[in-house]
C-alpha cells in the first residue's frame, strides 16, 4: 500500500505516541502500530496502563486498509531525517516499510499487527464518556495535580486526581495527604466517581 503525508505531522504524532511508549526488552511494547484506513494514518503506543493514539489525514492513499508495527526509535529517528517542510512517501509492504523523500530511502522491517497489545476501543466506553474543552480540562489539572504524591512508596489513591461529577459540576480533588486541591467547572453530567493516575493527566 502506498500513501503520502505530511513530514512534520507525522513527526509530531511520533512525539505523542511516544510519550507512553517504554524503553524495554519485550519488542511488542517498543513499538508503535500503524493503522492506515479510510484515508488517515492512525499511531499508537501504550506501555500498558496508558495509551496514545494519534491521527493525521494523508495526502493521498490507495484503496484498502493496513495495519503493521515497527520499533518505535528506530522509525521516530529516521523520520526526523527529512525535510519537515515536504511530503514524505510511504510504501506499506508485508514484511517492511520503506520510508522515501526525493532520492533518499529508508526500509524498515515491521510485524504484523496482531502482536501489538490489545487498545481498549473508546466508543465501548460510551456510556461512561463526556467531553471537555481542551480549556477548562488544562485548567482543570493544572489546578489540583500539583498536589499529589510524587512519592512512588505512597498510597495509589494520593498518586491519582479524583474526578467527582455531582449537582452539575465536575470536581477535580487531588492530595498528598498534607495539601488538598479543589478545582471545579458546572457541567451537566450524569454522577460519576473515578480516579485518574496523575502520570496519564499529566501527558
Amino acid at each position: 500500500m502506498r500513501l503520502q503525508v505530511k513530514t512534520n505531522e507525522i513527526q509530531d504524532a511520533l512525539t505523542s505516541v511516544g510519550k507512553v511508549i517504554p524503553k524495554v526488552s519485550v519488542v511488542e511494547l517498543g513499538n508503535v502500530l500503524i493503522d492506515v484506513n479510510d484515508k488517515k494514518v492512525t499511531l499508537v503506543g501504550t506501555n500498558m496502563e496508558q495509551s496514545v493514539k494519534s491521527v493525521i489525514d494523508t495526502v493521498f492513499c490507495d484503496e484498502g486498509s493496513k495495519q503493521v508495527t515497527v520499533q518505535f526509535n528506530l522509525i521516530k529517528d529516521i523520520v526526523a531525517l527529512f525535510d519537515k517542510n515536504k511530503a514524505l512517501d510511504v510504501d506499506l509492504g508485508e514484511k517492511n516499510i520503506i520510508l522515501s523523500q526525493g532520492s533518499a530511502f529508508y526500509t524498515l522491517n515491521t510485524l504484523s499487527a496482531d502482536t501489538f497489545p490489545v487498545i481498549p476501543d473508546l466508543n465501548d466506553l460510551s456510556p461512561s464518556s463526556f467531553s471537555l474543552s481542551f480549556k477548562d480540562l488544562s485548567n482543570l489539572i493544572n489546578k489540583t495535580s500539583f498536589a499529589t504524591s510524587q512519592k512512588k512508596e505512597s498510597k495509589r489513591e494520593f498518586q491519582c486526581v479524583l474526578i467527582h461529577i455531582i449537582n452539575g459540576e465536575v470536581r477535580f480533588v487531588a492530595s498528598d495527604s498534607t495539601v488538598l486541591a479543589l478545582e471545579k467547572i458546572n457541567f451537566q453530567l450524569p454522577e460519576a466517581k473515578l480516579l485518574i493516575p496523575t502520570n496519564v493527566l499529566n501527558l
